[in-house]
């Protein structure tokens, strides 16, 4: 007979990547709804963990997910890693949500005679969460706090990370939130990504762009007659530093480090302190294990200050010296200098 605890795990472990699966099958919340035979408030508190998910609206849900990926089966590998890997309920008992690439077919897999006394010998209600460990219905979103201080920028790269998915499934999360100004991804980032991986890689990424568009969170800006990544980061950063606390998510330390080196005054003898005549001090942080890190100059510099090679186009010297006098701003910061070039895709910023 099926396990009711694994059950159990499969229903709560799906419910915490409804909104990335919904937006994954690009359903409107009403198409959602009409689709499952619920309202639209339903789908939403559903979404939000205002209710917690029956076993009636997981199997609904399940049938309409399993014929969707059906009919797209190159959007199938996200699907089973979006649920299998957002879940934060496990156990021996939970491995998978799927059983021959199906929801229904997992959910109904050995199944018997559900429902006689000594079946369930211990009481356990699907609906009871009591005996499950760590249950979290409102769990703390790492990226929250940070949307309200900052202005956000992305590496792309981000998106091909073992985080990934889990990044994305938080972020969906504040597309409820109001007054919250919308994370950038500059265009450029998008292309040299493109030039340098492959086919798969590339349309995973694209997937899930579509989604923090769609929801409101992501704006992609830009133009194609933008400099390489970081000479676009940097125009940017130097003009909005006076206005805005900046920080860029990325996981290349070499990127996270140049930018960082915005902040830097060189004076006389090399010797550089932090400005704080010219604006916020701008940061760079990076995901580990679900947690939001900062990345600090000091700790870089000692592993880049002597030469570095750069994957991003145009943006690094191979082998520079960065306290090198052609590379070291004299009694000026980074900051200070010329943009080196205008942007015109930017001016509303």
């Amino acid at each position: 007979m099926p396990d009711l605890i694994e059950r159990q795990l499969i229903i709560e472990n799906f419910q915490d990547s409804l909104r990335l699966v919904r937006n994954l099958m690009e359903f409107s919340v009403k198409e959602f709804a009409e689709a499952i035979g619920a309202t639209p408030q339903i789908v939403t508190d559903l979404e939000t963990k205002k209710i917690r998910m029956s076993v009636a609206q997981y199997i609904s849900i399940a049938a309409l997910t399993d014929t969707y990926f059906m009919r797209n089966k190159t959007k199938l590998s996200i699907l089973k890693a979006v649920i299998d890997n957002v879940g934060k309920n496990y156990s021996d008992k939970y491995i998978t949500s799927f059983h021959y690439d199906s929801l229904l077919e997992k959910w109904f897999e050995n199944f018997n005679r559900f429902g006689e006394e000594n079946d369930n010998p211990e009481g356990i209600k699907l609906g009871d969460t009591s005996f499950a460990n760590s249950i979290d219905f409102c769990r703390e979103n790492p990226w929250l706090e940070l949307v309200q201080e900052y202005k956000i920028f992305l590496d792309v790269e981000i998106f091909n990370t073992k985080e990934a998915i889990e990044f994305v499934n938080d972020l969906t999360q504040l597309s409820y939130m109001e007054s919250i100004e919308k994370i950038i991804l500059p265009l450029r980032s998008i292309e040299q990504f493109k030039n340098r991986s492959t086919a798969e890689e590339f349309e995973q990424i694209l997937n899930f762009v579509k989604i923090l568009q769609k929801v409101n969170v992501l704006q992609v800006y830009g133009e194609d007659s933008d400099p390489d990544f970081y000479n676009t980061i940097q125009a940017i950063f130097n003009r909005l530093c006076r206005k805005y606390r900046l920080c860029l998510v990325t996981p290349n330390e070499e990127l996270a480090y140049r930018v960082l080196r915005l902040n830097i005054i060189f004076d006389e003898k090399n010797l550089y302190t932090f400005s704080e005549e010219e604006g916020f001090n701008i940061s760079a942080c990076f995901i580990e294990d679900g947690r939001v890190k900062f990345y600090f100059d000091e700790t870089l510099a000692e592993k880049f200050e002597g030469g570095y090679n750069s994957p991003c186009e145009g943006g690094f010297k191979d082998g520079a010296d960065l306290t090198s006098e052609e590379e070291t701003p004299s009694k000026e910061s980074d900051r200070a200098s010329e943009e080196p070039t205008k942007l015109n895709g930017w001016e509303e910023l």
